[in-house]
């Protein structure tokens, strides 16, 4: 029996999310995994975690919304229709 501790590895079907360019001023191109045609939602939070933007999107969504925001960190969850979270 092993008392081992780590971290888990990553499993290489899991989604890889890309978000770029980093940092974003204008536009900002979020790329998912093909998901099988399963609804995500994009959430993106500022650093008092209250929600700035909610949209639906596809497989890559360009967001020009972001042009208003105020400059600072902000946190994206992308959220699928099992209610998992990215």
């Amino acid at each position: 029996m092993s008392n081992s501790t780590g971290i888990a590895s990553t499993a290489a079907d899991d989604p890889f999310i890309m978000a770029y360019p980093n940092p974003a001023q204008t536009v900002l191109t979020v790329a998912l995994p093909t998901v099988g045609g399963e609804q995500c939602e994009l959430r993106i939070f500022n650093e008092l975690g209250m929600e700035v933007l909610r949209q639906q999107l596809g497989q890559t969504i360009v967001l020009p919304e972001i042009s208003g925001m105020a400059d600072g960190a902000y946190v994206l969850r992308i959220i699928t229709s099992d209610g998992a979270m990215h």
